[in-house]
Order: structure tokens, then sequence, then C-alpha cells
């Protein structure tokens, strides 16, 4: 049992194909810039984050040592 298709029906088929895959491909775009940017701004708070530990740590250090000075 084959399937008939009409003349009509044999060319819109690829074409509502291509445009589904157009829109598909804007959107994956869409979405991949949208994660780009989200990443970027992710990762510079991450670096904030990383900067203000370091500062943190030296801070603590320079205590340390002049408690241990002062006590000599």
């Amino acid at each position: 049992m084959a399937l008939k298709i009409s003349d009509e029906a044999r060319v819109q088929m690829p074409m509502k194909t291509v445009a589904s895959l157009i829109a598909l491909s804007g959107w994956s775009l869409t979405t991949t810039v949208g994660l780009k940017s989200d990443v970027a701004v992710l990762k510079e708070k991450v670096s904030g984050v990383e900067n203000e530990i370091q500062d943190f740590k030296n801070l603590k250090g320079k205590k340390k040592r002049k408690k241990k000075n002062t006590n000599n």
C-alpha cells in the first residue's frame, strides 16, 4: 500500500522542512549567544570572589606577621 502525495504536497514538504531547519538554527544561535554571555558573567563573578579570597588571605597573613614581630 503506497502513500499517495499530491504534487502540491511534494513541493511544500521540502520547503516546510527547510523553513523549520532555518527556524531551529536561529533559535540555536540565539540560545548559544545567551549561554556565552551567561558564562562570561559567571566567570567575572568567580574572578571577583577569587580576588576577595586572595585579599583576605593576604590581610590575614599580614596580621599574623605583625603579631609575631611584636612578641620578640
